[in-house]
């Protein structure tokens, strides 16, 4: 017997509703927003879960890759597609989108969206972060030395840091990195 998860997401709490494949709730309940109380709530189903879906939003990269890491056959469907879909429903509440969530992607009235990994999250911050000093330097009087792309990209991937740009590090004779 196949089940299909819809799991709502707010910051604090997600609302998990499991269908089987006739489309009658098998289980529902709220979960703190984290993948490891996620995937616990699922466990039970790991075997027969064909799909868990959660909307595209804030924390959507967090958790699907979490689940990804649990071993969940998580997706990630477009927000768009599911406003559509839970027109019909005249209440709009957590619970009722959780359960919403699955009955669309058992009928396959769903769009899946591409979610970026975390490599590829940190290399694009660590490209903007360039770009930011790139313009800071441009517009200012005093030469500063800004690394090249692939010597930025090089170092953050190396030492696994991540780049903050810490507040007034613009100020002569401070630098412009840390870890």
């Amino acid at each position: 017997m196949e089940h299909y998860a819809g799991l709502d997401v707010s910051l604090k709490l997600t609302a998990v509703c499991v269908i089987d494949e006739r489309g009658r709730v098998v289980t529902e309940g709220k979960v703190p927003s984290e993948p490891d109380a996620i995937a616990a709530f699922l466990q039970l189903y790991a075997a027969t879960l064909s799909l868990a879906g959660l909307e595209a939003g804030l924390l959507a990269p967090y958790l699907y890759s979490g689940l990804v890491e649990h071993g969940v056959r998580a997706v990630c469907i477009e927000t768009r597609h599911m406003k559509a879909f839970a027109k019909a429903s005249p209440v709009k509440t957590d619970r009722k989108d959780a359960h919403l969530i699955p009955l669309a992607m058992k009928a396959g009235l769903y769009r899946a969206v591409h979610v970026k990994t975390d490599e590829s999250q940190r290399l694009r911050f660590l490209l903007t972060a360039r770009e930011l000093l790139c313009a800071r330097c441009a517009n200012s009087k005093a030469p500063y030395a800004v690394p090249s792309r692939r010597s930025a990209c090089a170092w953050a991937i190396s030492r696994n840091a991540s780049l903050r740009i810490a507040p007034g590090s613009w100020r002569k004779g401070r630098g412009c990195w840390r870890r």
